[in-house]
């Protein structure tokens, strides 16, 4: 397994230099820069000339390529062309709140498909199951900011069960556990909305996967044997037909990271997604190629962790 890991390692770095490459010269064709999207009557562009002269804009794309991969690869990150700032303290200030919010989702996710997915799964073909399934090709179809923007509505503005926007309420000065209890009022309906199409798509995935299994031979010897119901389910069944979600936590780890940006965008969430809206609107090359690279890093790390726990879930798995 050690060697394994090592070997995925060394792996991710052609993948990650073929990925910088890419995300460079996608960042890069996006016409102007930082300081001509700022450009106005007011500032002089004998100043611009010399923001620009400052953080290397003048060189050619490949020099500035090269200049950014040799700090990104020793840790430096730069300076945000915005805010004047160190991008790693930016990164530093957001990425808490997205992990929450990306930790939350998660939870929700999984404990709302499963049972949901199993149930469906259990009375295929019924009533209840053409209505899960409805819905759930009506949460795939769904776009996240049209679901957010629905659930501020109904939510927080005519119900007014969640708040709209922030982390924590603004003033209160809530310590303990009532501040961790005003933190999940407030990640909630961020976190519902992000989970609609992973709850949806899981649903009908675990549907699909349940009743291939209880059709496997194995399932079938089982309940000759005379074995109850219930344990037939639980050691074989479930315990299969579940395997391959463990697969699809790896993507989520990154897809969460990609998907925030809409959804802490309209929640006026202050993660990494809305950084990364923040910094694209204002061509803030160096915060972009950061987060565009964390989130790439991310999605690699989490396939590695999943097949890490296929192999730990299922002894038949070797990878050394």
């Amino acid at each position: 397994m050690v060697k394994f890991i090592i070997r995925r390692l060394l792996g991710m770095i052609p993948v990650l230099f073929v990925i910088s490459v890419l995300l460079f010269t996608l960042v890069q064709s996006v016409p102007g820069d930082a300081f001509t999207g700022d450009l106005n009557p007011k500032i002089d562009k004998k100043y611009i000339d010399e923001m620009r002269e400052k953080f290397g804009l003048n060189k050619s794309p490949v020099e500035q390529y090269f200049i950014w991969l040799k700090n990104f690869a020793q840790g430096e990150f730069g300076i945000s062309f915005k805010n004047k700032l160190p991008v790693s303290d930016l990164i530093v200030d957001r990425i808490g709140n997205t992990v929450f919010l990306a930790v939350t989702t998660l939870i929700i996710t999984y404990l709302l498909a499963i049972p949901i997915g199993i149930y469906s799964a259990n009375r295929p073909y019924t009533l209840s199951d053409n209505t899960i399934t409805t819905f759930s090709f009506i949460g795939l179809s769904l776009p996240t900011f049209f679901g957010a923007l629905l659930a501020i509505y109904i939510f927080s503005i005519n119900l007014e069960w969640f708040p709209s926007s922030g982390t924590v309420t603004a003033g209160a000065g809530y310590t303990g556990i009532q501040y961790l209890l005003d933190r999940l009022h407030h990640v909630l309906l961020p976190a519902v909305t992000l989970a609609i199409l992973s709850v949806a798509s899981y649903t009908r995935y675990i549907r699909s996967s349940v009743l291939d299994v209880k059709q496997q031979d194995y399932v079938r010897t089982a309940y000759a044997k005379g074995l109850p119901r219930k344990k037939v389910m639980r050691k074989h069944v479930l315990r299969n037909a579940l395997m391959p979600l463990i697969t699809f936590f790896g993507l989520d780890l990154g897809g969460l990271f990609a998907g925030a940006v809409l959804t802490e965008t309209v929640f006026t969430w202050p993660g990494l997604g809305r950084l990364i809206f923040e910094s694209t609107v204002n061509r803030d090359y160096p915060v972009m190629m950061t987060c565009y690279m964390l989130i790439a890093i991310s999605i690699l790390i989490g396939n590695l962790i999943a097949d890490i726990l296929y192999a730990k879930a299922d002894p038949r798995v070797r990878y050394d």
